[in-house]
């Protein structure tokens, strides 16, 4: 029947599909062991571009935590100006939820490398200071044995 018309048609117009069909044949409900998942495109991308962008954002967060570790005002500030140097911004939340996957994993990239960078001057740094000139670290005082009471004054040994 395929693309045909007819006006008024009769019986026999349709025979030809009516044949196809498995009137009176053996019935099967379902195919057991097969399901349809393959006539189907996955529907978990969006939830997957999603995981990545977590993804990004932690790394992100990491590497900015290595430059910068402290909670110090200069640290704090550094941060920020990280953000905007990288990401043209200094508001985190902007970034994590108005920027691309694409955008983050540039911008991931660059800190990455800038990281590398820092790392290797300071290898420099200390390769150039040499040993510490102040000598071997100071031995720590050994804990009283007196079971940590001090003794009043004028008092024997």
């Amino acid at each position: 029947m395929d693309g045909e018309s007819m006006d008024n048609p009769t019986f026999d117009f349709f025979m030809p599909h009516i044949c196809r069909l498995n009137l009176g044949g053996e019935h099967k409900a379902f195919a057991e062991g097969r399901d349809s998942t393959g006539l189907f495109e996955r529907s978990d991308l969006g939830e997957r571009k999603a995981v990545q962008k977590d993804i990004l954002l932690e790394k992100i967060q990491n590497e900015i935590k290595k430059l910068y570790p402290g909670q110090t005002k200069d640290d704090i500030r550094a941060k920020i100006d990280l953000l905007q140097e990288l990401f043209g911004t200094n508001s985190w939340t902007e970034i994590e939820k108005y920027f691309a996957n694409d955008k983050l994993a540039e911008g991931l990239k660059k800190l990455e490398e800038k990281a590398a960078k820092v790392a290797e001057e300071m290898l420099k740094a200390d390769a150039v200071a040499g040993p510490s000139s102040a000598g071997p670290a100071p031995k720590p005082t050994p804990a009283p044995t007196n079971g940590g009471k001090t003794k009043p004054k004028g008092a024997r040994v």
